[in-house]
């Protein structure tokens, strides 16, 4: 049993959801997590104290682990994640805290001007595209992935930090893949959420994508697809045919007016 305690933090950066567990060959322990920013200034920095323990209390590993997220505005969240290679003792994690959360305030904050203008996951990967609304150029662009269980907790996030540089209007394509290969972690993912930074702008919040990874509907939409496509298929088959078929007529009937002639 996996238990978990807050101590200290901040009344401004508000822990919204956490979990940990083994992972590749039980060789890590994971701990992922997400915070929120809920006071009216910007921050910046934010930094978080994860300990591991054993059944017995004994202290395994302490990381202070910044979020993915530089600057994270009012409203704004941001996934976290310790990897601890444990070897044979990651199994002997029987619990973690999280504690003292550090942060510094940031007033200036940053222009909200990056827009995710589409982005699709089939598992491993999230591929989608950003666009720079800004007037500057966009330098250094994190996109960021937070992956969410049907209870909306966080159980990974990864970030692709491949895009340098983004001209005023441009766009770019990102590469997002889901960091872990267990099928029990796997099946837990049921939705996600991107986020963005470059070092001047943040993504514009009111039109972040929040597309679900098990769209119910979303089979039903190849399926109507694939239909509509055999029925054009199949309609120019057919008109095809016929004029194949009035052109052999015609040919046919002038073949044969030439034999009486």
């Amino acid at each position: 049993m996996f238990l978990s305690s807050l101590v200290g933090g901040s009344s401004n950066v508000t822990l919204l959801s956490h979990s940990g567990f083994t992972a590749i060959n039980n060789q890590y322990y994971v701990v992922a997590g997400e915070i929120q920013n809920t006071g009216n200034i910007p921050v910046r920095n934010v930094k978080i104290n994860v300990s591991l323990f054993d059944s017995d209390g004994k202290k395994l590993y302490s990381e202070l682990t910044p979020t993915f997220m530089d600057v994270i505005p009012p409203g704004g969240k941001s996934p976290f994640i310790v990897m601890w290679f444990g070897e044979e003792k990651a199994v002997e994690v029987a619990y973690y805290t999280i504690s003292d959360i550090s942060y510094t305030e940031f007033p200036e904050g940053k222009p909200q001007k990056l827009e995710i203008v589409w982005s699709t996951y089939s598992f491993p990967d999230i591929i989608g595209a950003i666009k720079n609304s800004g007037d500057k150029n966009a330098t250094f662009i994190k996109v960021i992935a937070t992956f969410y269980d049907i209870e909306g907790k966080v159980i990974a996030a990864n970030s692709d930090l491949s895009i340098h540089h983004l001209n005023p209007g441009s766009t770019a394509e990102f590469h997002i893949t889901f960091p872990f290969q267990e099928e029990s972690i796997i099946q837990r993912a049921k939705k996600y959420e991107l986020i963005a930074e470059s070092r001047e702008y943040l993504l514009k919040m009111d039109v972040q994508t929040n597309p679900y990874q098990n769209n119910p509907y979303k089979f039903l939409t190849y399926i109507v697809i694939i239909l509509v496509v055999l029925i054009i298929s199949l309609l120019f088959y057919i008109s095809h045919a016929r004029k194949r078929k009035k052109k052999y007529k015609k040919k046919l009937k002038m073949s044969l007016t030439r034999r009486k002639i």
